[in-house]
């Protein structure tokens, strides 16, 4: 893909003008997890999730987003499982649309903010996924969409979220495609992206992460600077756990002999 126009000025261009030292970070750390899942034997064997397959890994079984084994008690699935990823080329396509898009989202908001957005709109995702498919079990439906026993792992509920952050802030940005003759805006994308993801049925992908990532963003966008104002309550939330902590400090004279109460060091 590439860029027309950029911020306003023209000509024409291959990927984001530079890349943060952010997304580097991300795609390095990703790609050191597949690297591991390589070394140490926990690649997605062929044909997973099918009849008669091989049994999954463990650390897709229990690192990977599984409603059943989440609701009980494996709540760090929605973070972990967006360093897993099936194969190379599963783990390429992710990081390439992080580079693609998320660049321009990354110099906007700064890498505290885009840590937060990449992350928090992962883990966010996933909870809505999770949250849609024990409501889905609750009524007795199974759904392909939203499985309650099969893990789904990627990056993509993440990934969708910057490059729906990217398609609502920038919609007028022309987009074409290297190898076909087609332009668009941006705005465009993602209707696009679905219309292909969903019309030639591509089998073990996990469209209901990248239907979530799309409405983490969606709302992300719309509440304007949220990611701010959650940095900034977690920040008040520590001075006032810092404040409280100070209160029961108290400096002791060891030659008094009227001290009373709990000493803390």
């Amino acid at each position: 893909m590439s860029y027309g126009g950029g911020y306003g000025g023209g000509g024409l261009r291959i990927g984001p003008a530079q890349t943060p030292a952010v997304i580097r970070d991300l795609i390095v750390v990703t790609g050191a997890a597949l690297l591991l899942q390589w070394i140490l034997g926990f690649a997605l064997p062929g044909g997973a999730g099918e009849p008669g397959a091989p049994p999954l890994p463990l650390v897709v079984e229990y690192g990977g987003l599984r409603p059943s084994l989440f609701f009980r008690g494996m709540v760090w699935q929605p973070l972990t499982t967006l360093f897993l990823h099936a194969e190379f080329m599963h783990f390429a396509g992710n990081m390439f649309f992080l580079w693609m898009f998320g660049s321009s989202v990354a110099d906007a908001l700064g890498r505290q903010r885009f840590l937060a957005l990449y992350l928090g709109g992962g883990v966010a995702g996933g909870c809505l996924q999770l949250f849609l498919s024990l409501v889905l079990h609750l009524v007795g439906i199974e759904s392909t969409l939203l499985p309650w026993e099969l893990p789904t792992i990627g990056a993509s509920g993440a990934v969708f979220t910057v490059v729906a952050v990217y398609c609502f802030s920038w919609p007028d940005r022309t987009i074409s495609l290297l190898f076909l003759p087609l332009s668009f805006t941006a705005r465009w994308l993602l209707p696009i992206e679905f219309l292909m993801e969903f019309g030639f049925a591509w089998q073990a992908v996990s469209h209901a992460a990248h239907l979530c990532g799309v409405l983490v963003g969606w709302w992300w966008w719309k509440s304007g600077d949220l990611d701010r104002r959650i940095l900034q309550w977690m920040g008040r939330l520590r001075h006032a756990w810092s404040q409280r902590q100070a209160k029961h400090l108290k400096v002791v004279d060891r030659d008094r002999k009227d001290q009373d109460g709990p000493v803390f060091h």
